[in-house]
């Protein structure tokens, strides 16, 4: 009996949610129409993007997928998704990004009914802050993210149960999920460290038996990690030294800072300053990981309240979900270094939370007028949130839209304009004059000679503006330079037929595989 007065009296005391069980469904439709432009864009793993995405890029069956080395590089999930979507006879392109954005979805509903059952204050708030933010279309629309969105969804579901774990069965399944997140993610293994904090939050004096239910969880994650780093050879990786090293995620760290707090100007990639990794002081390189300590000087101060435990559990959250984002290394289109939202992902929900239910609690204590002006702060911020995510992920669901904003954004990488171009020869999507298609493919080539698609969009180009020597070099660079296929062949021979080089009109039939009707 005194614990169900307890926990009777805590549900007395909690804030009421005024949306209910409401909230659900409106998150649910805010996600899907602000995400849904996205499944009109039909590139996927694109030919010009330099980096390799996933492993899975270079298989040829998913027989290749199912090996140790794919579950030691925690790349096994989601090789297997890409093998199984492959086979719809739906277009791929638009059932990859649906499967994302259920994903992303789903976790957003885990975080709402994980701050719920926290008894959080603004935990819808929190929860549709993150499923709108403009850093999670990155990882919902390029290829080859799909780990972080199996691995948060593995995590809010580990930690829902292991939070409610009110019988066997609930408990099992935290540590089934735990052990699974763990294979996901390395995040996975921060899982028993989260749950003791939420205990820390929940339980207002420290009993050691209160984490019993912690310590099993801990063992799994633990053996878990050391088996996946001793079930395959060390690969070896890119050596940098200590101090790159902390410059590298110093960068990442600030970068990742920018991202969560202010998203103003949203892109696919963002540039990334190699130099400053050299070059830059260990002194300054550690200012980033330092923001925080003033908030647990001041958490620690008072770590009896309620609220200090709040902001130790969402400041810890937050810094050992990001640790292993700050360590990746993001890769432009062209091959170039360059920051990522996506390893931002798993660690927003912490830093959202914290940050709209701390200042709902800090509002709650002012007088007439706080929660108004809070709600109405909170619906600015979520308004500014959805025309924001909602004009990037515009821009992202037309192929000729996304390849222009990426020209626009990086005026030096040839990958986007190539692109740009083969929309112009294949549809009218692109509006380019004669002259302008003539320029672009000149610069292109100047940059990118051995781009031979590109070569005979252009020869045929100036045969459409009557410059005819210049379309005949054109031709025979190609004809020297590589195998054209048959069609293209003939063409050439027509071509150089027209021009009274019957000769070479002639090698050129020779070449083709069948011989044509002159």
């Amino acid at each position: 009996m005194p614990r169900k007065a307890a926990r009777r009296k805590r549900r007395e005391q909690a804030p009421k949610q005024t949306l209910g069980k409401l909230g659900y469904p409106i998150l649910i439709v805010l996600v899907l129409a602000t995400f849904a432009s996205l499944l009109g864009n039909t590139e996927l793993w694109p030919e010009y993007d330099q980096a390799i995405r996933s492993p899975y890029t270079s298989m040829e069956g998913i027989g290749e997928a199912l090996s140790l080395e794919m579950l030691h590089s925690r790349q096994l999930f989601d090789s297997l998704s890409y093998f199984v979507e492959s086979k719809s006879a739906l277009p791929v392109a638009q059932v990859h990004r649906s499967i994302n954005i259920l994903l992303h979805l789903l976790s957003a509903l885990l975080l709402l009914r994980l701050l719920r059952t926290l008894e959080l204050p603004g935990a819808f708030a929190a929860s549709l802050a993150f499923a709108l933010h403009p850093a999670v279309v990155q990882p919902l629309f390029w290829a080859g993210a799909r780990n972080e969105l199996f691995g948060l969804v593995v995590i809010l579901a580990a930690l829902n149960c292991g939070v409610r774990s009110r019988n066997g069965i609930e408990y099992l399944l935290a540590l089934l999920l735990t052990f699974l997140a763990c294979l996901i993610h390395q995040a996975g293994l921060f899982i028993p460290v989260i749950l003791a904090l939420i205990i820390y939050l929940q339980k207002r004096r420290f009993h050691l038996n209160e984490y019993n239910r912690v310590l099993p969880i801990a063992c799994l994650a633990l053996f878990t990690c050391v088996w996946l780093q001793g079930i395959s050879p060390a690969i070896a990786s890119d050596s940098l030294s200590a101090h790159q090293a902390i410059s590298h995620a110093s960068q990442n760290l600030f970068f990742f800072y920018q991202e969560a707090f202010a998203p103003s100007s949203p892109a696919l990639f963002y540039s990334y300053d190699s130099k400053a990794v050299e070059l830059m002081s260990l002194e300054f390189s550690l200012l980033p990981f330092c923001l925080f300590l003033p908030l647990y000087a001041l958490a620690l101060f008072k770590f009896r309240t309620v609220w200090s435990r709040g902001l130790i559990l969402g400041l810890t959250a937050f810094i050992i979900l990001l640790l292993p984002g700050i360590n990746t290394h993001g890769i432009n289109i062209d091959g170039s270094p360059a920051h990522e939202t996506y390893g931002l992902y798993i660690a927003l929900p912490a830093v959202l939370a914290l940050m709209i239910a701390g200042s709902r609690s800090l509002i709650e204590k002012i007088e007439i007028g706080g929660k108004s002006l809070w709600m109405i702060a909170l619906s600015l911020l979520i308004i500014i949130e959805i025309m924001i995510t909602g004009a990037f992920a515009y821009e992202l669901g037309n192929p000729v839209r996304m390849w222009q904003l990426q020209a626009e954004q990086w005026p030096n990488q040839w990958a986007p304009k190539a692109a740009l171009i083969n929309y112009a020869e294949n549809t009218d999507e692109l509006e380019l004059s004669q002259l302008e298609l003539i320029r672009t493919l000149e610069q292109l080539l100047e940059e990118k000679p051995d781009l031979l698609n590109e070569r005979r969009i252009l020869a045929r180009s100036y045969m459409a503006a009557n410059e005819k020597t210049n379309a005949l070099r054109e031709y025979r660079r190609i004809l020297r330079e590589s195998e054209p296929d048959d069609e293209f062949l003939q063409e050439a021979a027509d071509f150089m037929q027209a021009m009274g080089m019957i000769w070479e009109a002639d090698n050129a039939r020779k070449r083709m595989q069948t011989t044509p009707t002159p």
